[in-house]
């Protein structure tokens, strides 16, 4: 029963990956922490390890289609890894649980945006070096949230990429899977490394997580820009109401 739950939420966290560019963690940790009864650290660097793979293939058929800001990425990519470090050391030492439910919000929120939202074409033009210089300052801001509580860098990511630089939500997407290929490798040999992992159930969720953010990516890049913002906003009020109905059931 572990191995069929733990493939049914990493295929479903590889959707969102491909999809919308969610970090498989904020729909795996829920289920299996949930449902499984796992250690949440463990359970993050299952999910980490998942990502890693989904979100590189997925930045793959992203850059396939044109579809992704690899130099700005990169950038931004450095900076949210710096800052995760160091705002998780000083997570540790604070009561962040709140955080989780309003990231949720913030989902359903932004979801809502996404699917009324008339888009117009491709990234708006902006001079490089203030490009560069929003990398530098949002990846920071993103790997800040995401270090301290542990989750919501995916949706502050895509917020960030279409409201603050301007890509259409396409090279969003795809710019965010590009950033957490690297982020999540990083989390994920730490998590494993101090922590310990379950090596089955973690082969379960990569084979699974890719096939999930294959078909997403592949589904997202075939659509025109205007279908693309309905699927992601669809997405993200699906996936924050879910995710707030998990959380609920584990209060109760």
């Amino acid at each position: 029963m572990s191995v069929l739950i733990t493939g049914f939420a990493a295929f479903f966290a590889g959707i969102a990956t491909g999809l919308v560019g969610l970090s498989a963690a904020a729909v795996m940790v829920p289920v299996l922490t949930t449902i499984l009864g796992m250690d949440a650290y463990m359970a993050v660097g299952i999910a980490l390890a998942s990502d890693v793979l989904a979100s590189a293939f997925s930045a793959k058929t992203y850059y396939e289609n044109g579809n992704i800001e690899i130099r700005n990425g990169l950038l931004m990519s450095g900076t949210v890894l710096v800052f995760t470090l160091i705002a998780s050391y000083f997570s540790a030492q604070t009561d962040n649980s709140g955080m989780g439910s309003m990231m949720n919000v913030f989902a359903i929120f932004l979801g809502f945006r996404f699917f009324f939202k008339k888009e117009n074409g491709k990234s708006v033009p902006d001079q490089v070096k203030y490009k560069r210089v929003k990398s530098i300052l949002f990846g920071a801001l993103i790997g800040t949230i995401c270090g301290y509580i542990g989750a919501g860098g995916g949706v502050m990511m895509l917020m960030i990429l279409t409201r603050v630089l301007q890509y259409d939500v396409k090279t969003a997407v795809g710019t965010s899977v590009l950033i957490m290929t690297a982020t999540a490798f990083t989390g994920a040999v730490g998590h494993i490394v101090i922590g310990g992992t379950d090596w089955l159930l973690l082969f379960v969720a990569v084979f699974t997580g890719v096939g999930g953010a294959v078909l997403a990516s592949g589904i997202a890049n075939r659509v025109s820009v205007e279908q693309s913002n309905k699927l992601v906003g669809a997405f993200l009020i699906l996936f924050g109401l879910v995710l707030t109905i998990i959380k609920n059931m584990a209060i109760l």
